[in-house]
Order: C-alpha cells, then structure tokens, then sequence
C-alpha cells in the first residue's frame, strides 16, 4: 500500500538533506515537485490561476528533464542530442527544468519570434530543415498544448536554437572534418549564455545578426544570396549557385573574427592572394597566383602564419621532384644541372660535382640538389616562409606567362604570387629600415637573405568559389578541388565527429551537422 502523499514529499526532502550533490538535488527536486503536484490531495497558497501555472510547469519539468537524461528526441531532423547536450544542461538545470519558452502553458512572445527567425534561416544560408522549422511552427500555432506537447516544443526551440547558433558561429561542419588538413584555432563561445538572450528577446534576428561573421566579404555574399534565391524559385541554375553562395558562405564561418594583425588571405579557386589593410575588411594589396594542379599537387587548404621573408633564396628541389623531374636527364648528361644553375650538396653541406655517384647519393637521401639563386632560380627572387609539414609556401616565380592564364593551377603545391615586391613590401610595412630601395636590391642579389618579421602574419590558404565584388556583383569559380561538392555532401549528411562547446572541442556522433 502507497504512503500517504505527505509521507512520501517528507522522505523526498529527507533524501535532499542527506545527498549533497547540487545537480541530484535540482533534479530530484524537480521530480519531487512534479510527483507532488500529480497528487489529487495536495493543499496548495495562492490563487487557482497561479497554482495551475505552477503544477502545469513542474510537470514540464519532469518532461523536459526526462528527455535530455535520455538524450534522444526521435522527433527532430537530428534525433541525438549529443551535440548540444552540455549547453542544453546549462540552460535548464540553472532553471530547476523550468520551461524556457512559455509559462503556464501558454507560449512567450520570445519564443514565437524565434520560430520566426528560424524560417527564415535560409536567408543566412543554413537550411531550415535542420532546426526543425516546421515542426516547431506547427506547435506554436497549435490553439492549445497538452503537457507532452508542450515539452517537445521546448526541447525543440531549445536544440534548434543551440544549432543555428553554433552554425552561425562556427559553421555546420568543422573544418578539420571537411579538410583533415584545415586546422583553425577559434575563441570559445558560451553557447547557452548566448541563447538565454533569445529566451527574453522579442528581436532574435538582431543576436544572430551578431552571431555571423563580421567580414565584408560574407555581408556580401549573403545579400548575394537573396538574389538567387529569389531567382531560384524558378530557375535551376539560380538555385544552384545559391547553393553555391552558402557553401562559401559556410568557410567564411571558420575563419578567426579577431587575428593579432591582418591577415594574408590565398583563394584557390579564384587564383588570388589579398592581403588585408589595418580594419580587416578590405584589402591592401591584391593579387593573382599560381596555385597546385589538380592531379598530385594540390595546394593543401592550411592556416600558418608568415614568419619570414627570404630574398635571393635557393631552391631545395624535392627528393619527389627530382626522381620525377631532374634525376632522369642528369643520369643522360649530369652536366645540364650545371647549365641550369643546379648543383648537388652533400648531406654535410659540401658542393659536388654532378656525376652518377653523386646522383645516386641524391637518391638514397645523402645529398640533394638545390637551385642557386637569380633570375632563372624557380622560386624567382623571394619567397615568404610559413613553415608546415606540407613543406608549401609563396613565392617569385620567373615563369610571368602562367599568371596571363585563365586557369592558374600548375605548381607542384607552392603559391606564386604575382606581385612578389607588393607583398614583401606590405609585410615589412612596419619595419621602417626595409625600404623600397633596400628590397630591391635584397631581391636582385645572389645570396640569401633572411628576415624575420616582427610580428607573424596571418595566413590561410582558402577555398571559396563565389567572390563578392566592389561594384555589388559576385565572381563565380569552378570547383577545380571537387571540395564544394564534398563539404555539400557532408553538412547534407551532418557528417561531423567534433561539437564545439565552452570549452572547446569534444567527440560526437555523426548525427547532426555540428562544429
């Protein structure tokens, strides 16, 4: 036989008393206030109005407490909630469960505007689909919610508006997933501080105007978007590059928003280096580059920073590339290294003269061959050293015919820059003693001189196929890596394993596109 209902809310008590583990007494409460208000005997201060509001919300409580214990929702487009799990804890534990976006069971003018905001996702380039859109505009709209309903409802909002953003803010898949090789350190983000803005907010579309990227280019591109989107309503090629527009839109969302000094930014498929003046925003210097071919050398997508400049500098010539490209001719006459301004160094540092002992000695990695420096050396006059394990970094070249080409991918990796002074002479802006003339005459030396910058400069090597343009228009690149149809098919897939919390990053499931 069941206690009397008095007996049983003492016992609960009495076990709060004994246990002292804050997070198990909020819950504990939480239920104990729910199982209580279940009860048909229960006496009750205040007036009915407010003792009907307080019972219907602890039973949410216990409903919503019960639905992130099991971390699953079957109802929405991404069921687990792994992803979101801690900042959804933060947010309601600190509320004892309470309902965030209504009271008494009606719904809060908050709330309504979220879901708002949340159809209109698109114009930001996500897709509504994944926040659940629909869902959660048919149960606002609903005349009334029952108990169950109303608990699905505030989970719903709740994950939806975890997702969006964190999207916003760091993009739908981390760029580490999409590009094993793309690693960006990024501020941490309380994420559940920032959604508690949006629980009072009768304006969400101002916190996520807040959310997105800072940078000219994506304000840009997102006013770009609205266009074909528009267009795309009947139009499939409009549609496409929409889609195309919030693929950039997405890599725009993993770049630092504060950098200690203006960044070098390379565009792969746009063939184009830019250099940022002091705001940020726009660029000082612009350029065309070379970049990898699309076989075995493409340009890796990195983020690094500059370190130093090398004037006049020698070419060590790959073990890779002289197998393929110079070993070969130098076994028929290894003279023509000679003739080229090659010459062999012994692992000791020592010059060798070029003969098949020596050439073998290249290949078994005792010695190597390097490009003495001038006019005719590879790297051209300077280059600009971010060092990485791919061994990649920009520089001269004397080859100027392959900067005329529509289609610039044709190194082995490395970037050439077009204009190889305008760039040494923006990174050592603040470095009053490299002047025009010393520059000069720096690159048009034949021995090596190197200086260190004297603070590193930001660089990513990118990829974005759509550009925004001064004159309002927009630039659109092929996509030379196959890399928009990739990062497409993983944010369609919400293939993930990492999730960004307060904290940093932290494994997860495959289950929703997060960062």
């Amino acid at each position: 036989m069941k206690q009397p209902l008095l007996s049983r809310v003492r016992a609960w008590v009495s076990t709060f008393v004994q246990d002292n583990r804050p997070s198990r007494v909020v819950h504990m409460a939480s239920r104990a206030t729910a199982a209580a208000c279940l009860g048909a005997t229960v006496l009750h201060a205040g007036p009915p109005a407010a003792r009907a509001r307080v019972s219907h919300d602890s039973i949410v409580a216990a409903s919503l407490d019960s639905i992130a214990s099991r971390g699953v929702m079957t109802a929405l487009h991404w069921s687990n909630l792994g992803d979101v799990s801690a900042p959804l804890n933060q947010l309601y534990a600190a509320r004892a469960w309470s309902p965030l976006w209504s009271t008494g069971g009606r719904l809060t003018p908050a709330a309504r505007a979220m879901v708002s905001s949340l159809a209109r996702v698109a114009e930001r380039g996500l897709d509504p689909l994944d926040y659940d859109s629909a869902r959660l505009g048919t149960l606002s709209r609903a005349s009334s919610l029952d108990v169950n309903e109303r608990a699905e409802f505030d989970m719903t909002l709740s994950v939806a508006t975890l997702r969006v953003v964190r999207g916003l803010y760091f993009g739908r898949v981390a760029p580490d997933v999409a590009v094993p090789t793309l690693h960006i350190a990024r501020d941490s983000v309380d994420l559940a501080l920032v959604v508690e803005q949006f629980v009072t907010s009768p304006s969400p579309d101002q916190v996520l105007d807040a959310a997105e990227p800072p940078f000219a280019q994506y304000r840009a591109l997102k006013r770009t978007l609205g266009v074909y989107r528009e267009r795309g309503v009947t139009d499939d090629f409009a549609r496409a590059r929409a889609s195309q527009i919030a693929i950039t839109m997405e890599r725009w969302r993993w770049l630092p928003r504060d950098t200690t000094a203006p960044a070098i930014i390379v565009n792969i498929p746009a063939y184009s280096l830019d250099a940022f003046a002091e705001d940020r925003d726009s660029a000082a210097v612009h350029m065309g580059v070379v970049v990898g071919r699309t076989d075995l050398h493409q340009t890796p997508l990195l983020a690094d920073s500059v370190r130093y400049i090398e004037f006049a500098p020698y070419w060590i010539v790959p073990l890779s590339i002289a197998k393929a490209e110079l070993l070969p001719m130098a076994r028929r006459d290894p003279h023509i290294l000679t003739v080229n301004n090659y010459e062999v160094v012994s692992s000791r540092g020592k010059v060798l003269v070029p003969s098949a002992k020596t050439l073998r000695m290249v290949t078994a990695g005792t010695a190597f061959i390097r490009q003495l420096p001038g006019g005719l050396n590879s790297l051209g006059r300077v280059k600009f050293m971010f060092p990485n394990a791919f061994d990649v970094y920009l520089h001269d070249s004397p080859v100027r015919a392959d900067f005329a080409r529509a289609r610039r991918d044709q190194s082995h990796g490395c970037i050439r820059v077009g204009d190889p002074t305008g760039l040494a002479t923006w990174l050592l802006r603040d470095q009053t003693d490299w002047n025009a003339e010393r520059i000069a005459t720096a690159m048009n030396g034949y021995a090596p001189t190197r200086v260190a910058l004297t603070h590193p400069v930001p660089v990513y090597l990118f990829y974005a196929t759509v550009v925004a343009q001064k004159d309002g228009g927009v630039q659109f690149h092929d996509d030379v890596y196959g890399y928009d149809a990739s990062l497409a098919a993983l944010i369609r897939a919400g293939g993930t394993a990492r999730v960004a919390t307060a904290d940093g990053l932290v494994a997860a499931e495959p289950v929703a596109p997060a960062y």
